[in-house]
């Protein structure tokens, strides 16, 4: 949609208005390897709307290197203005209530996944690692499915729902393999749900390593594995990260990061 609204914008002619960009990610880091053709013209778009604009705003260091490897903009045109969350939506509520609110047991351990993607996001890779953890169930949300084994699926839900499995749960499972800044994770920190997020994810950028949850170098269930065990064992190192948690999605409230683009956007009209 951005990439559209910018050719409008390009086609208006003559406008010297400043043109921001913002990237989530990139379509040639994301198809890296595919053989659709359509694919190229997705990347082409962006190339091109990368070069044209006053600024490209990344969500990460992470887009921010594709735009440079990808598509060769200058990294002095690049702002890195991390994705915001919601914290006066997303927020803890009660453990019990939140079991209740989605009738789950009370007294077992939950660990949690979030998407539309099962194969990008690795739900597999969730799965695994629960069947051989301590960890009672996962539960799994935004796609449908048979509950089998320790997997319960919820499906879709309503985003009162949805912050009430932040909620219920012990820990966040997020083993993607390709994402810009995930906002699954950012809305779980402001729930106060500790992370274990795979290293592709970005989220290293602002969590510390055993504070708000672990980065998962390797992927593996085994990895992911080891560290919910960690977590749910230990009462007190659980209360601490989902404090952690929390404290670090207030410094990425969206009244922060849209005023990082108010400021920015300023600077570029006063230079124009």
């Amino acid at each position: 949609m951005e990439i559209i609204v910018f050719f409008l914008h390009c086609l208006g002619g003559g406008d010297k208005t400043p043109f921001l960009m913002t990237f989530h990610g990139t379509m040639a880091k994301a198809m890296e390897g595919s053989t659709d053709p359509r694919d190229k013209y997705f990347s082409y778009a962006e190339k091109v709307a990368a070069d044209k604009c006053d600024v490209a705003v990344a969500c990460s260091m992470a887009v921010k290197n594709e735009l440079v490897c990808f598509y060769g903009v200058s990294p002095k045109k690049i702002k890195v203005i991390h994705n915001g969350v919601n914290v006066e939506k997303f927020m803890p509520i009660d453990k019990k209530e939140a079991r209740r609110k989605l009738s789950l047991p009370e007294h077992n351990t939950y660990a949690l996944w979030v998407g539309s993607n099962p194969y990008r996001k690795r739900l597999f890779t969730a799965v695994e690692a629960v069947e051989k953890s301590q960890c009672s169930k996962l539960l799994v949300v935004g796609i449908t499915g048979v509950n089998s084994g320790k997997t319960i699926f919820l499906g879709k839900l309503s985003e009162q729902d949805l912050i009430a499995a932040y909620s219920a749960a012990d820990v966040l499972l997020f083993p993607t393999v390709y994402e810009g800044f995930p906002m699954v994770a950012l809305e779980a920190l402001a729930c106060g749900l500790p992370t274990i997020v795979s290293e592709k994810s970005n989220l290293g950028e602002i969590i510390t390593e055993g504070n708000q949850g672990f980065v998962i170098k390797d992927n593996t269930p085994a990895a992911y594995q080891e560290k919910i065990d960690y977590i749910i064992n230990d009462y007190a190192t659980l209360k601490e990260m989902s404090i952690n948690c929390r404290n670090i999605a207030l410094d990425y409230c969206w009244q922060n990061q849209t005023e990082q683009y108010w400021l920015l956007y300023q600077r570029l009209l006063k230079n124009r």
